[in-house]
């Protein structure tokens, strides 16, 4: 401050540290995504995240990834901590399994937790070659509650192709 008569002026200096007020600290809510982003791999994509939230699991899906290791029987249900015969309901879209159900599956099989959640469309699935204990050529169809069907195409759902 200086004083110019009977006035005195406050001169501001630039150079002089502002007094910063303390910021309040921030609320931090709980992230109810916080285990989907992991299941996602730290990717988020909303609509898979409302998918898993609402345990849309798709039976196709669960179907496939057994096919595709080959695994079948009572050991499946008991690697997924479930009673026999829960696994073969998970597949028909009868039963729903829990996120842990769903988690030791993943390990299981080898794909990752948000495979099992990803929408599968009904219709055919155009021509597989499955190989475990035996090679064989199928047409898979999907229907419209997400169940995949081997060889039931003919009866159950319209057929692509030639015309004759």
């Amino acid at each position: 401050m200086r004083a110019v008569g009977d006035a005195t002026i406050t001169e501001f200096n630039a150079d002089r540290p502002r007094r910063e007020h303390p910021r309040r600290p921030r609320r931090v809510q709980p992230d109810p995504n916080r285990g989907i982003n992991v299941a996602l791999g730290q990717r988020h994509d909303h609509r898979l995240a409302a998918r898993i939230r609402a345990g849309a699991v798709v039976p196709a899906r669960i179907t496939l990834a057994l096919d595709s290791g080959d695994h079948e029987g009572p050991d499946v249900d008991t690697a997924c901590g479930a009673v026999e015969p829960a696994v073969d309901m998970w597949e028909a879209g009868e039963e729903k399994p829990t996120p842990e159900q769903v988690e030791l599956l993943a390990k299981l099989t080898g794909f990752p937790v948000a495979y099992f959640y990803e929408p599968v469309g009904s219709g055919p699935m155009g021509t597989m070659h499955l190989c475990g204990r035996h090679c064989e050529t199928l047409r898979p169809w999907v229907d419209g509650r997400g169940v995949l069907h081997y060889g039931e195409l003919a009866a159950s759902a319209p057929r692509q192709g030639a015309l004759f």
